[in-house]
């Protein structure tokens, strides 16, 4: 049998040290980069959990050979019980090193799926918070729609607007049109009323002036007839004077005017006598030629004063 040394087991030890090193990876590589997304996450949880089921089947595929090197070790290798016992020692260390890393292994698993878990309902909450974001989009986007909608009816609305506008701005061109007509209408007929409220004013001065004037008429009528009732009465008073004058003195008249007679004297005088005949007096007496005798004067006195007797 052949003796080996502790440096023999360098092997081993540089194996588990591997292991410890590939756990302490596992380990960084489980821990970082926990910040990010799920998807990255769950990747990454996926090749730790193959890499650790790798590792695994090689730490397996280690100790098989570990054991079948130690089989055969104590078959055919005589060891000092002091360095077995060293061996036992420092193989049971790292069997608890390697507990402890399994343990640390499954909680960090635990913990993993715990982040795992939490992470899911964080996807859930985006993947809800995603949905109800989809579902503003597509309200935002039908509104959206219907914004288009409602501004393509706008402009429409506004062309039909400005097509009312044009028209109402004609129709009021014409109602202005119309209204100036009517108002020159209006000042027309204001002139119309005017002119027939002053023909109206003529007519009714025009009636009040006929009435004055048939008044005025009746007036005249009445002294008129009063005129040729005074007339007629001195045209026979003249007679009956004339006719008293004649048969008592013989003198001849005759009517030279409406107020003038003429007594022819038995002389080559003629004895002109102005009457008044609303006074009923002689205003004047004159003898033609003016020459004339005092002795002719006396007797045209007496005459005359035979004719005012009588006219009085």
């Amino acid at each position: 049998n052949k003796r080996f040394d502790m440096a023999d087991l360098a092997p081993i030890r540089r194996v588990l040290e591997d292991l410890k090193a590939n756990c302490s990876d596992l380990v960084h590589v489980r821990t970082k980069g926990l910040d990010e997304g799920a998807q990255a996450k769950s990747d990454e949880v996926r090749r730790a959990k193959m890499t650790f089921t790798q590792r695994k089947l090689k730490l397996l595929d280690k100790e098989a050979k570990k054991h079948m090197l130690e089989e055969i070790w104590h078959d055919h290798v005589q060891i000092d019980p002091e360095e077995q016992r060293e061996a036992e020692r420092e193989t049971a260390d790292k069997k608890e090193v390697v507990k402890k890393l399994k343990k640390a292994n499954a909680d960090s698993l635990f913990m993993l799926k715990g982040e795992a878990q939490q992470i899911a309902l964080e996807v859930d909450e985006l993947n809800e918070g995603a949905r109800k974001l989809e579902a503003k989009l597509d309200a935002t986007k039908r509104a959206q729609v219907l914004a288009v909608e409602q501004q393509q009816q706008q402009a429409s609305l506004v062309e039909r607007i400005a097509h009312h506008r044009a028209q109402l701005k004609k129709i009021d061109s014409k109602l202005r049109m119309a209204q100036g007509a009517a108002e020159e209408l209006q000042q027309q007929r204001e002139s119309v009323e005017a002119q027939t409220a002053d023909v109206h004013g003529h007519v009714q001065r025009c009636v009040q002036d006929r009435e004055v004037v048939q008044q005025q008429l009746m007036h005249v009528q009445t002294l008129s007839q009063r005129h040729v009732a005074q007339q007629n009465e001195r045209t026979a008073w003249f007679e009956q004077v004339s006719s008293v004058i004649r048969s008592l003195s013989g003198i001849s008249c005759a009517q030279i005017d409406a107020n003038t007679f003429q007594y022819v004297l038995p002389t080559e005088h003629a004895l002109h006598i102005c009457i008044d005949a609303a006074q009923g007096t002689i205003t004047s007496a004159t003898l033609h030629p003016p020459t004339v005798h005092v002795t002719d004067l006396e007797l045209h006195a007496i005459r005359l004063n035979s004719v005012e007797f009588l006219v009085r």
